[in-house]
C-alpha cells in the first residue's frame, strides 16, 4: 500500500507540474486522484504504478567504461549524485546503493566531479570537443547553455524516455520545444522537492492569538492571501521596546522582498509566458494581466499595511532555504513564514515547538486549486554535446537507469522517511501530499535571464514588494514589445538547435 501511494503521489508531481494540478482535497491515494492520474496517462492503474516507473534499458556489460558527470557542488544538491559509501546516513546510503545498482546493471563506472558552477566549465569542454558525458546543473544556468547548443537532444537518444513518470512531465513542458528537449528532471533530483515554496506556521502561536489551525482551511481550499492578511493584521509587538520594527520583535508573518516574492504569480494561477497552442512557440500572454492588479494590491497590503509583517530586504538576507527567515521563525518571533521545503531539513532541529505547513496562499477563493512553485535552481540533467554518437547508447542508458533507480530507491527513502521525520504531526504529512500534488514550474523564472531587456522575474520583485503596486497591468502591458521581441529570439534559437 505504501508503495502504491508513493506511485500515485509521484504521478501527480511528475504529471501535473505544468499546471495547477491538485485534483482533490485529500491524499493522492483517493479515487478522484487515481482517475485524474489515469486519464492523464491514458493507462491503467497497474501501468501507472509499474510501467510508468519501469525503464526499458536492457542489461548491458560495457566492460567498466567510465561515465563522467559534471555536477554542482552545493548543499541540498550534491547529495543527489555523490556518495563515497554507506555511512549510516539515510539519503547518502540510498544514493550510494542506487549508484552501485546502475553500475552493476550496465557494467560501467560512475564518476562524479563536483564543481561550483558547471555552466562555467561546460563552454570550455565544448570548445575543446571533449569532457563529461552528463551535466547536472541548476535549471536557470543550464538553459542558458542549451541556447548555445551545448546539449544533445534527449528525444533523439536511444534510451531516455521523458514520457516515463520518473521524469517530471511539468518540467518537460518548459524544457521542450517541438520534438526537441535538452534537459530533464524528476526523481533523479531531490531539489525538485527541496526547492518548493511553502508556508510554515507555529501552531501554538496561532492558538495563543485565537487563530484556528490551517489544516481544515487548506483542505477546504479556503487558504487565500486575504485569509493570510487577516491573520497578520495588527500582530506586531515591540518586544525589545526600542521603538523600531526589527527582527527581535514579534510579527504575524516573516518574508523577504526578493526570492520570497517569486511564488506569488504561480500560486495565483498567473502564467505570463505560455506556449501557443497552434505553433508551440513561447508567447507573452497578456490575458491575465488584470489579475496582476488584484495580486499587487493584496501583496502590497500584506507587506506594507498589515502592521505585522517583517520583510528581510535584499538577496543576501532573503534566503528562504537557509538562515535568516527560518532562524527568526525558529526563535518564535513570527507566527508564520515563507520558506522552501529544504528549510525543514536544515533547521528542523532548532524548532522545538509544534509547527504546521501549508501551500503558498491562492489569490482568491475563485481559484480552484493551489499551485506550488519550484524555484528555478532545481537540478536539471542533460547529455553534453561533446558526447559522440557512438557513446549515446551507453550514456542515454545510464541516464535513464539512474532516473528510474532514483525513484525506486532514493525518492521513497526521502519522501516517506527522511522528510516525514521533520514533520511534527500527521496532518502535516497530509498537507505535504497536497503541496506536492500542486507542484508547478514556471517559464518566467527558468528563462528569465534570456528575456533580454525585460527580465520579468527581477522586475516583478520590487513591484510586488514595494509600495506602488497599483496599475501593475498597465506597466506590464508596456513590457509587451520587449518581451515579445525577446521571445521571438528565443523561439528562433530553439528552432535552429540541432539534435
Amino acid at each position: 500500500m505504501k508503495r502504491r501511494l508513493l506511485c500515485l503521489l509521484l504521478a501527480s508531481v511528475m504529471l501535473f507540474g505544468s499546471m495547477i494540478g491538485c485534483a482533490n482535497e485529500n491524499k493522492p491515494d483517493s479515487t478522484d486522484s487515481k482517475k485524474d492520474t489515469q486519464a492523464a496517462t491514458n493507462t491503467t492503474e497497474s501501468d501507472t504504478s509499474e510501467q510508468g516507473y519501469t525503464d526499458s534499458v536492457p542489461e548491458m556489460n560495457l566492460n567498466g567504461k567510465e561515465i563522467s558527470i559534471l555536477a554542482k557542488k552545493k548543499a541540498g544538491v550534491e547529495d543527489e549524485l555523490y556518495s563515497e559509501g554507506e555511512k549510516g546516513i539515510l539519503i547518502n546510503d540510498k544514493v550510494y546503493i542506487r549508484n552501485r545498482n546502475v553500475e552493476d546493471r550496465l557494467g560501467v563506472k560512475m564518476k562524479v566531479d563536483l564543481v561550483d558552477e558547471p555552466h562555467e566549465n561546460l563552454p570550455k569542454e565544448v570548445a575543446s570537443g571533449s569532457g563529461h558525458f552528463v551535466i547536472s546543473d541548476s535549471t536557470y544556468f543550464a538553459i542558458q547553455e542549451v541556447m548555445k547548443g551545448s546539449y544533445r537532444n534527449l528525444n533523439e537518444s536511444p534510451y531516455v524516455d521523458t514520457d516515463k513518470l520518473y521524469w517530471s512531465q511539468g518540467y518537460n513542458n518548459i524544457a521542450s520545444y517541438g520534438d526537441k528537449q535538452y534537459l530533464a528532471t524528476g526523481s533523479i533530483a531531490l531539489s525538485l522537492f527541496r526547492y518548493m515554496f511553502i508556508t510554515i506556521y507555529n501552531k501554538k502561536l496561532f492558538e495563543n492569538k485565537g487563530v484556528g489551525d490551517l489544516v481544515e482551511v487548506v483542505k477546504n481550499y479556503e487558504w487565500t492571501l486575504e485569509y493570510q492578511e487577516s491573520i497578520i493584521k495588527d500582530t506586531y509587538v515591540d518586544v525589545n521596546n526600542n521603538g523600531k520594527m526589527d527582527k527581535d520583535d514579534f510579527y504575524g508573518f516573516i518574508t523577504g522582498d526578493i526570492v520570497s516574492v517569486d511564488p506569488y504569480c504561480v500560486a495565483s494561477g498567473i502564467e505570463l509566458i505560455s506556449k501557443d497552442e497552434s505553433s508551440g512557440e513561447w508567447i507573452y500572454d497578456t490575458s491575465k494581466l488584470e489579475q496582476m492588479d488584484a495580486l499587487g494590491e493584496i501583496v502590497r497590503r500584506i507587506y506594507k499595511e498589515c502592521n505585522g509583517t517583517y520583510v528581510f530586504k535584499g538577496a543576501e538576507s532573503d534566503d528562504t532555504g537557509k538562515t535568516n527567515i527560518v532562524e527568526m521563525f525558529s526563535n518564535q518571533n513570527g507566527m508564520m513564514a515563507t520558506v522552501q521545503l529544504y528549510a525543514l531539513e536544515t533547521n528542523a532541529g532548532n524548532m522545538d515547538f509544534d509547527y504546521g505547513i501549508a501551500p503558498i496562499p491562492k489569490l482568491s477563493k475563485d481559484q480552484k486549486f493551489y499551485a506550488s512553485y519550484v524555484q528555478d535552481q532545481v537540478t536539471s540533467y542533460g547529455i553534453s554535446i561533446v558526447t559522440k554518437d557512438d557513446d549515446m547508447e551507453m550514456v542515454s542508458a545510464f541516464l535513464e537507469a539512474l532516473a528510474s533507480e532514483s525513484y525506486k530507491i532514493v525518492v521513497d527513502a526521502y519522501y516517506n522517511t527522511a522528510l516525514y521525520r521533520y514533520l511534527k504531526n500527521p496532518e502535516s504529512k497530509e498537507t505535504l501530499n497536497m503541496i506536492y500534488d500542486s507542484v508547478k514550474f514556471d517559464f518566467v523564472g527558468a528563462y528569465s535571464n534570456l528575456i533580454t531587456g525585460c527580465v520579468m522575474r527581477d522586475q516583478l520583485r520590487p513591484i510586488l514588494s514595494g509600495s506602488n503596486t497599483r496599475g501593475i497591468s498597465s506597466t506590464m502591458k508596456r513590457w509587451e514589445p520587449k518581451a515579445s521581441k525577446a521571445l521571438k529570439d528565443i523561439n528562433q534559437k530553439l528552432d535552429k538547435l540541432s539534435d
